[in-house]
């Protein structure tokens, strides 16, 4: 059974916010930065899964959330990096969990968010290792 937000105004109100709101490009940009440089720092820690990205250098993966969507380039290393926006993606993968707050709560859980996968089978089998 699914725990209800204690402050559903809030969830009601994120979301108006995130119809009107959206961050500056720059701090977008930032943001995913930061958050490839953690991807590529535990993928670093695990050769195997490395080793299966090699297999995959140059495919696009496009990460979506609301309204924020990251795309990322597999490179020969067999790591991360952003891809060119107008890249077309092999693979999507859509959060569907659209409350932060049960987001949030999943994954300090230690559950995986509810994903929606379109593309590449072989991709999402190696990223999902």
């Amino acid at each position: 059974m699914a725990t209800q937000s204690p402050f559903p105004f809030l969830d009601d109100l994120l979301s108006k916010l995130a119809g009107g709101l959206r961050p500056p490009a720059w701090m977008l940009e930032e943001i995913q930065r930061r958050l490839l440089v953690l991807v590529n720092h535990v993928l670093m820690q695990e050769p195997e899964a490395q080793a299966r990205l090699v297999r995959q250098a140059g495919g696009t993966v496009e990460a979506r959330w609301r309204m924020f969507e990251m795309r990322l380039r597999i490179t020969p290393a067999g790591l991360l990096d952003l891809a060119p926006a107008d890249a077309q993606p092999d693979l999507t993968l859509s959060l569907s969990e659209v409350s932060p707050w049960q987001f949030a709560q999943a994954a300090l859980g230690g559950q995986r968010p509810p994903v929606h996968i379109a593309g590449d089978v072989q991709l999402a089998a190696d990223i999902n290792w």
